[in-house]
């Protein structure tokens, strides 16, 4: 099974993040991330995750009346 590893920059909460990178191996990710926080200084909480069930989910919750993005 084929797993992405996607680096991550966090951005506030743990619901606002960017994707820098994605990468085949974990290794190649943390060397990516490596670079980027030499990079940034540090301003940043960079991670190199594989999937994103931490954060909240952006589609509708099911329910009655409840419409467009949850957030």
């Amino acid at each position: 099974m084929l797993v992405e590893y996607f680096l991550v920059a966090w951005i506030g909460t743990t619901t606002n993040f960017q994707i820098l990178e994605r990468h085949l191996t974990h290794k190649s990710c943390e060397d990516a991330r490596e670079i980027w926080s030499q990079t940034l200084n540090g301003h940043l909480k960079l991670t190199c995750i594989s999937d994103f069930r931490e954060g909240r989910s952006l589609y509708p919750k099911p329910g009655v009346g409840v419409e467009g993005v949850a957030k």
